[in-house]
């Protein structure tokens, strides 16, 4: 739960919030020694067809998922370089109880 100005502006679970905010996971991994980087809203699939396709090639793979520090973080640099409203706008208002 995300509150501003005394609201709930965001009621989701962690790795929700952190979708919403921080976006992408990121894939890296190498393929005969050359190092590839790929953002994707779903890296489980991405990685089974990166496997598909390469099997045994792909190596040193890391896979980054969003975290709530990732959408802290972006949250507090979108408000200290003056787009409040890009950063309140990741969430819809959520009615008070």
């Amino acid at each position: 739960m995300i509150l501003a100005g005394g609201r709930i502006v965001a009621d989701d679970s962690p790795e929700g919030l952190a979708l919403r905010v921080a976006g992408e996971s990121e894939v890296r991994w190498t393929r005969a020694g050359e190092r590839f980087v790929h953002a994707t809203h779903d890296a489980t699939r991405f990685v089974r067809e990166l496997f598909r396709q390469y099997g045994e090639a792909v190596e040193e793979l890391e896979v980054h998922r969003a975290s709530l520090e990732d959408a802290y973080l972006t949250l507090v640099q979108q408000h200290e370089s003056g787009q409040v409203d890009q950063a309140a706008g990741r969430f819809a208002e959520v009615a008070t109880r």
